[in-house]
């Protein structure tokens, strides 16, 4: 083995134990693969994690009708939603 493979093998080591703590995740293909078809991303985190458009509207303090808007392209985010990523975390 030389040592680019060495590498490898404590990068992958470095990986996997990041992901048994929690501290790193893997994305499932169907999230990417959604969000690459140009489904609203904040809908397919939302359902990946498992929160119902309530759950997360009041994670993130905003109404119901707002969230459903900015799922369906009716209307923009603001800066407002940033508090979405740590709701996703959480899940429900």
């Amino acid at each position: 083995m030389n040592e680019e493979d060495l590498q490898d093998i404590r990068d992958f080591d470095r990986i996997n134990a990041a992901i048994e703590r929690g501290d790193e995740e893997l994305i499932p293909s169907a999230v990417v693969y959604a969000i690459l078809d140009d489904e609203n991303p904040i809908k397919v985190w939302r359902k990946y994690r498992g929160l119902t458009q309530q759950q997360l509207a009041d994670k993130v303090k905003i109404s119901k009708p707002y969230l459903s808007q900015i799922e369906t392209g009716k209307r923009k985010g603001t800066s407002g939603l940033c508090p979405c990523g740590r709701a996703y975390q959480s899940g429900p």
